[in-house]
C-alpha cells in the first residue's frame, strides 16, 4: 500500500538473547517485532530504549538504525486503546486484577498505573515472577497499590469481586480457564480482557454476555500495537 522496499517475515527465533542479538546486528533486519516469551530478554541488550520500554523493563519493537538498535513498547498504548471503547470509568477508580507476568503484563500494568489506576492485584503461577513485577514497578507508580499473588483457584476466588477490570495476559490455558463459572462472583459492568489472539475464548465471551459483563478478546490490541509499530 504505502510502496515499501520491504519485506515482513516470520521469523522462529531461538529465545536465547545472545542469538538474537547476533542476528539483529547483522545487518540484515531494519527491524523486528518480538512475542512471548522474548519482550523482556532483550531490553539489557539495546543501545536506546523508549520511555514506555525503559519502565515497563519490555518491548516488543526493535529498530536498527545507524548501527544501533532501538527498543520501544507500543503493547502499552495498543492496550489503552483496545480498552478505551469499553472502559469508561475513572482510573483512579479502577481496579484491576491481572492475570500473568510476563512482558505483556509488564505493558499492561504501566499503562494502568500511568493513568492513575487505583490498585492492581497480579496473580501468577509462579508467585515470585509476580511479586518481582511488582516491586519493579511500585518505585515509579507510588500511587497505585500494588499486590500479588498465587494463580491458583483458591487464591483467585478470595481476590476483591468488585467491579473492576480483567486483564488475562497468561499466555497458555490454564485448568483454571475451563470452568467460565468462576466468574460467578464478579459484578455486573466488570470487564474481562483476554489479550490472547489465538485461544478459543468463546466460552468466556458467552458467560460475560449472560452476567452482563464485557468480554474483549486480544484482536483490538493487537491491531492497534502493530500500527504503532509499524510506524
Amino acid at each position: 500500500h504505502y510502496g515499501l522496499d520491504a519485506r515482513y517475515e516470520i521469523l522462529d527465533a531461538t529465545p536465547g538473547a545472545d542469538d538474537l542479538e547476533k542476528l539483529l546486528r547483522g545487518g540484515s533486519y531494519n527491524g523486528v517485532n518480538l512475542t512471548t516469551p522474548l519482550k523482556e530478554r532483550l531490553v539489557s541488550r539495546l543501545d536506546e530504549l523508549d520511555e514506555d520500554a525503559r519502565v515497563a523493563g519490555a518491548l516488543n519493537t526493535v529498530v536498527c538504525a545507524d548501527g544501533k538498535l532501538q527498543g520501544h513498547n507500543t503493547d502499552i498504548g495498543g492496550f489503552l486503546d483496545a480498552v478505551r471503547p469499553f472502559w469508561d470509568h475513572a482510573w483512579k477508580d479502577t481496579d484491576t486484577l491481572l492475570l500473568g507476568a510476563g512482558g505483556a503484563a509488564r505493558s499492561v500494568c504501566v499503562a494502568i498505573a500511568a493513568q492513575g489506576g487505583r490498585s492492581i492485584h497480579v496473580l501468577n503461577r509462579t508467585q515470585e515472577r509476580a511479586h518481582t513485577l511488582i516491586e519493579d514497578l511500585r518505585p515509579t507508580f507510588p500511587d497505585t497499590l500494588w499486590t500479588s499473588g498465587l494463580l491458583d483457584e483458591e487464591t483467585f476466588l478470595k481476590s476483591p469481586k468488585r467491579k473492576r477490570l480483567v486483564v488475562d495476559a497468561t499466555s497458555g490455558v490454564p485448568d483454571l480457564w475451563l470452568r467460565p463459572s468462576l466468574l460467578d462472583p464478579f459484578l455486573p459492568g466488570s470487564l474481562w480482557m483476554d489479550l490472547s489472539y489465538w485461544r478459543d475464548t468463546s466460552r468466556w465471551a458467552e458467560f460475560c454476555h449472560r452476567n452482563s459483563m464485557v468480554f474483549v478478546d486480544g484482536y483490538p490490541m493487537l491491531v492497534s500495537q502493530a500500527a504503532r509499530a509499524f510506524q
